[in-house]
């Protein structure tokens, strides 16, 4: 497996040849993942049904049975991911935040793989939490 690098604010490296990529460790397989749990459903036009369901099964009143399934089901659904132990997710109800923690199961080793969802203010962003990956609590936004 083959995954380009990302830097601090989630954007691509390039200039660095062979550095700029994960080859054949789990640090490939946790980026990957990260990468399709950020795809809206959707939002691709060459399949709109893929992505993570975000404000059908995730976000929201009422979603509490269907949200850890969604997420583990986007990232078990990962090519070379073999599985997740150890997962744990919380919601804050005075911050509205949801914090996900987990290890995966990779073709290549274990991975952390760790994220958080604030949606204060009326706006939701993704944060990703990943310093092995070199993302440092950049917010994305979701919405």
């Amino acid at each position: 497996m083959r995954y380009r690098k990302l830097d601090a604010r989630g954007d691509r490296i390039f200039g660095h040849q062979q550095d700029d990529f994960y080859i054949d460790e789990p640090r490939a397989v946790a980026q990957a993942c990260m990468t399709r749990l950020m795809l809206y459903f959707g939002d691709w036009f060459l399949d709109t049904q893929d992505g993570t369901k975000w404000f059908e099964s995730v976000l929201g009143y009422g979603t509490e049975s269907t949200r850890d399934l969604e997420i583990q089901s986007r990232v078990l659904g990962t090519l070379n991911c073999t599985g997740i132990n150890d997962y744990v997710s919380t919601f804050d109800g005075a911050t509205r935040a949801f914090r996900v923690s987990m290890m995966i199961e990779t073709a290549f080793g274990l991975q952390p793989l760790v994220f958080t969802l604030d949606t204060t203010s009326g706006t939701v962003y993704f944060t990703l939490n990943a310093p092995n990956l070199g993302i440092l609590d950049g917010p994305a936004p979701l919405a």
